[in-house]
């Protein structure tokens, strides 16, 4: 008999959005917030744990597909909230470095906050790394 195993964290996010209902998918804005999807183009941070309204206290509640959150990974190149990323190997203090993705790397995390060359970035590491092409 074969076991699949499945991890996902639950996260609190702010959101600029009105209202979540349970089971959407949600993605992560620029400015670090979660909003609706609006078009298939857009990156699918997670989907929303319980229903979620401006009146209601605290973040929205993501389930992520992160299994780890680096929050001192180091930015290898400039990195914006919501890129796809490459882990780039490990600076001399042992941390990992993450590179925006391109065609042909393997795309192992999501960017929760970005940074410039060389400073501690946030990244939600993929519990399974994908190898895509991406647009150049």
């Amino acid at each position: 008999m074969e076991i699949e195993e499945s991890y996902a964290l639950v996260i609190g996010f702010p959101t600029a959005e009105t209202t979540f209902k349970a089971g959407q998918m949600c993605k992560l804005n620029n400015d670090g917030t979660v909003g609706h999807i609006t078009a298939s183009t857009q990156r699918p941070l997670g989907v929303i744990a319980s229903a979620w309204t401006k009146t209601d206290k605290g973040n929205v509640r993501v389930f992520t597909p992160f299994v780890v959150i680096y929050s001192n990974a180091i930015a290898d190149g400039i990195i914006d909230e919501g890129d796809l990323l490459a882990n780039s190997g490990v600076d001399t203090a042992g941390l990992p470095k993450f590179k925006k993705g391109v065609t042909g790397d393997f795309i192992s995390g999501v960017a929760l906050k970005g940074g410039a060359t060389t400073t501690s970035i946030q990244v939600g590491v993929l519990r399974v790394p994908s190898l895509v092409a991406l647009p150049v």
